[in-house]
């Protein structure tokens, strides 16, 4: 849910962007505060997606141009640990290698499951943006994240009680409950 809301919030900045960087049209004779305005929204709208969601940006080779709090408190990295790394730093051996060539090439979402500087593993829901000059040719890429560590715990925890009680319990009281896949 936070991920569609940051892509609703990065839609807004870029208009209010495009109306900062271009103007409005004289006829609308909007004072010179619309910039100031504008910068003050930019920047509110930034501060908001930072403290709720999980941002890196890299640059068309794949080199960590930014990585917001979050990104670092998740990976365990300092920025500084990252900053001009390879965006694959934080790659799962388990995640293929194709996965992210997919993903990073398009606007894609996606589960990943990634390492931490500890060697710990965490998961999270991405969508990874190109983002483009005036011209369309892709500048940059930034990825938006949510931490799904925990519920992917949940759910793991879940399929094993489930399993362990259906050898216990008969499959139609289960299916009468309401907790089985076959529901």
């Amino acid at each position: 849910m936070k991920t569609i809301e940051a892509i609703r919030i990065i839609l807004r900045i870029k208009l209010n962007f495009q109306i900062f960087k271009c103007g409005l049209p004289k006829e609308n004779n909007i004072n010179s505060n619309i910039s100031n305005n504008s910068l003050h929204l930019l920047h509110q709208y930034k501060n908001a997606i930072d403290q709720s969601t999980i941002v890196s940006k890299t640059d068309i080779h794949g080199k960590i141009t930014f990585a917001n709090d979050e990104f670092c408190k998740l990976s365990k990295f300092n920025r500084d640990d990252l900053i001009g790394r390879p965006h694959n730093v934080v790659r799962h051996p388990e995640m293929p290698k194709s996965a992210f060539k997919d993903l990073w090439t398009t606007i894609r979402k996606g589960i990943v499951d990634n390492l931490d500087k500890d060697g710990e593993t965490y998961t999270v829901r991405a969508t990874i943006m190109p983002i483009f000059d005036t011209e369309g040719k892709i500048l940059e890429y930034i990825g938006i994240r949510s931490d799904i560590t925990e519920l992917i715990g949940m759910q793991k925890q879940r399929d094993r009680m489930l399993c362990a009680s259906q050898k216990f319990v008969p499959d139609e009281f289960l299916r009468f409950l309401g907790i089985t896949e076959q529901s």
